[in-house]
C-alpha cells in the first residue's frame, strides 16, 4: 500500500496506520490525537514532515525504513518521541528531530541508527544497548560519517 504526497491532519486517533509493507512518502502529517504514523512490519516512511501529534510522530514495530523525515513537536510526555522503535531490525537514517519529548526512542534494540540530527528535545536520543548506532557528535568537522548529531 502507498500513501504519497498527502496532508493528514487532526484525526481523532492516529494519522496513518498500516500493518505490513506500507510506504508513506512525502506527506505532511500533523495534529493527530495519537501517533502521526504507525506501521507494524516492513514499512517505509520517507521525506515526510510530521509534527504536533499527541503521542509519537513515527511509531514502528520491525523491519521498517525511516529516512529523511522532519519530526517536530511530537508527544505530550512520558515515553513519547519524534521516532519510536518498538522492536528490532529497523533502519533510521537522516532524520531531523526537533522539540519532541524524546527525539528518538528505541524500546527493544537491534536497530541501525545513523546520520540523524536531534536538537531541542529534553532527551535527544534514548538508544537500547543492542542498537547499532553511528555514535553521537556535536561537531560535524570531527565526527565520523555515520554519526548522529545532538546538541
Amino acid at each position: 500500500c502507498l500513501v504519497e504526497s498527502c496532508i493528514i491532519k487532526t484525526n481523532g486517533q492516529n494519522g496513518i496506520v498500516g500493518l505490513a509493507n506500507l510506504s508513506v512518502l512525502r506527506c505532511n502529517i500533523s495534529q493527530n490525537a495519537s501517533n502521526g504514523v504507525s506501521v507494524t512490519l516492513g514499512g517505509k516512511i520517507a521525506d515526510c514532515v510530521i509534527s504536533s501529534n499527541r503521542v509519537d510522530g513515527i511509531r514502528v514495530v520491525a523491519r521498517c525504513s525511516i529516512t529523511g523525515n522532519m519530526c517536530d513537536y511530537n508527544g505530550l510526555g512520558g515515553r513519547d518521541a519524534g521516532i519510536r522503535l518498538l522492536s528490532s531490525d529497523n533502519r533510521v537514517d537522516g532524520n531531523d528531530l526537533n522539540s519532541n519529548v524524546t527525539g528518538l526512542l528505541s524500546d527493544l534494540g537491534f536497530n541501525l541508527i545513523v546520520r540523524n540530527k536531534a536538537t531541542l528535545n529534553p532527551t535527544n536520543y534514548n538508544f537500547h544497548v543492542n542498537d547499532v548506532v553511528g555514535g553521537i557528535a556535536a561537531n560535524p568537522t570531527t565526527a565520523n560519517p555515520w554519526a548522529n548529531f545532538g546538541y
